[in-house]
């Protein structure tokens, strides 16, 4: 083996391993998907729910240096026949916060489906986290798309944390629930 290549392996592996201390020295529970209900109302569903644990100490830090912080929350209705579902309906929630040092406050942006539907400011701790973490009564699917089906299942998908996976391959923490449904049209 020439001396070149025995260069090249050392460097990899020394990258491994600070890779490897880097993540050994964050330990952090999974953030989980709480409180996941579904209501039948009109002909469209209501889906509820919350995140637990997503505020990490890099979010944190994100959010005191003024960067904004952005948590994707996916929703997914599918039909529950044979091995593989088909997705009937989706919605994708976007909430942002950006912490103003100057006024002290939250700038608080949430769209669905890339349409803004709520914007607002507070200098609350307790309400930005709950802006950020909390999805009620989003109407999923209506009776076009429900038509015909009892048995149907909705999945839900947190993401809220990007970072580099040993400093090679992008990695985003997510949370995910699930809740299946009998529904009488």
């Amino acid at each position: 083996m020439n001396h070149r290549a025995l260069h090249l392996q050392v460097c990899f592996l020394v990258l491994f391993v600070a890779g490897g201390v880097a993540r050994a020295q964050e330990p952090r529970l999974p953030a989980n998907i709480r409180g996941l209900s579904v209501n039948y109302k009109n002909g469209s569903l209501l889906v509820s729910f919350r995140v637990e644990g997503a505020f990490s100490p890099p979010v944190l830090e994100k959010l005191a240096s003024a960067s904004a912080v952005k948590f994707v929350h996916k929703i997914r209705v599918v039909r529950r026949r044979g091995l593989f579902g088909r997705t009937l309906d989706q919605k994708t929630v976007e909430t942002t916060a950006r912490y103003d040092n100057l006024t002290r406050q939250y700038a608080l942006d949430r769209a669905v489906d890339g349409t803004s539907v709520e914007s607002r400011t507070t200098d609350s701790d307790a309400e930005m986290r709950r802006f950020m973490t909390e999805v009620h009564d989003l109407p999923v699917g209506d009776r076009e798309t429900l038509s015909g089906e009892e048995h149907i299942l909705v999945k839900v998908r947190s993401e809220y944390e990007d970072t580099w996976l040993l400093f090679l391959f992008p990695w985003t923490y997510h949370a995910e629930g699930e809740k299946a449904v009998d529904i009488k049209p």
